[in-house]
């Protein structure tokens, strides 16, 4: 059902974007990552990391191969400035 929801809402958009911190709970970006693809959708992940912490490693393991472009952002600034040049 939730693969469902997804396809039918990727089916007018471009590009789906995730934005995540470290210890985020990323469970369905797997899923995000593959109804994208059904529907010929690319997925963009912004990670904002802050530190070295463990967690940044794990959400990281997670995000990378559930993205097609993954940046890595050190300041929370510059997501929002991000967000505004891929027209989200």
């Amino acid at each position: 059902a939730a693969m469902v929801a997804l396809l039918e809402s990727f089916a007018s958009v471009d590009m789906v974007v995730v934005v995540a911190c470290a210890g985020d709970d990323l469970g369905a970006a797997p899923m995000i990552k593959r109804s994208a693809r059904l529907a010929g959708v690319m997925v963009t992940g912004i990670f904002i990391q802050q530190g070295h912490a463990p967690a940044a490693h794990e959400s990281l393991a997670i995000l990378r191969p559930s993205c097609d472009m993954l940046v890595i952002a050190s300041d929370p600034a510059y997501v929002a400035d991000m967000l505004v040049e891929l027209g989200a």
